[in-house]
């Protein structure tokens, strides 16, 4: 689910995620392993899945703290990256974080 505002955003998302999965299966079937980069981009990480491994840090890794935005958290995420305050940032917006 997604914001209105943002429907054409992640249209583009969804099509270029299958446009590089379909890359990925083509340089996999001919052993290429620049399909490993195309199998990366065609991953969209949904809601569950972080909640997932938010739940397993909770239980397994108590000391990691994890910050949810709620919406868009571009500016936010490239504040903490660039102050080296976090180790980690998972986004689908991986271009826009330093």
């Amino acid at each position: 689910r997604f914001l209105p505002a943002k429907k054409n955003t992640e249209l583009n998302r969804a099509q270029s995620r299958e446009n590089n999965l379909n890359k990925a299966m083509q340089l996999l079937r001919a052993g290429d392993k620049a399909s490993k980069s195309h199998f990366a981009r065609a991953i969209d990480v949904e809601t569950r899945m972080a909640a997932y491994l938010i739940h397993a840090l909770k239980l397994h890794r108590p000391n990691v703290c994890c910050i949810v935005a709620p919406y868009e958290a571009d500016a936010q995420l490239s504040y903490l990256s660039i102050n080296n305050l976090v180790d980690y940032v998972i986004s689908e917006d991986s271009d826009t974080i330093p």
